[in-house]
């Protein structure tokens, strides 16, 4: 058996690999298209996992009216990827933006009965760690084993 392919450490670096590699699909579609699972999280609340214009983005949506909670995951997918226009077509604005990275809330001036709060992450910050440790997962030599085996007699004298 080839030595590369033993422990845990090659192993975690593929499934990391994998991951990174989809998270790179994800952050391609961005460019093109803007996409949304929304999923319920609780009573009377929703959240919602955005992929658009290179970020990926989650909202926790709280509503005082239980026929606007989604009950079951829903997807949704649509042409264009700008986060302005994202946020300005769900009347959201950020409080902080900075490279990507935002954090925000329902603009102050709508009259929905919902409460609405998001972060936005750059897809570049979770696809760059995630490739340096996979990487480091795959291309690491294991540590040498350092236990002392005693040998214990088979036929003990009394």
């Amino acid at each position: 058996m080839d030595k590369s392919l033993r422990g845990w450490k090659p192993n975690a670096g593929y499934v990391t690999l994998v991951v990174v590699f989809i998270l790179i699909g994800g952050w391609m579609r961005s460019l093109i298209s803007t996409d949304i699972m929304q999923f319920s999280s609780g009573n009377h609340a929703f959240d919602d996992v955005t992929s658009v214009d290179q970020v990926l983005v989650w909202g926790r949506n709280r509503t005082v009216e239980p026929q606007s909670v989604v009950t079951r995951p829903e997807w949704r997918s649509f042409e264009g990827a700008s986060f302005d226009v994202f946020l300005d077509r769900l009347d959201r604005e950020c409080s902080w933006r900075w490279c990507g990275f935002g954090v925000g809330e329902l603009k102050k001036d709508s009259s929905k009965p919902l409460s609405l709060s998001f972060w936005s992450v750059p897809y570049w910050s979770i696809v760059l760690p995630l490739t340096l440790l996979s990487a480091y997962l795959l291309v690491s030599k294991p540590r040498p084993n350092t236990t002392v085996k005693t040998q214990v007699p088979s036929n003990p004298q009394i």
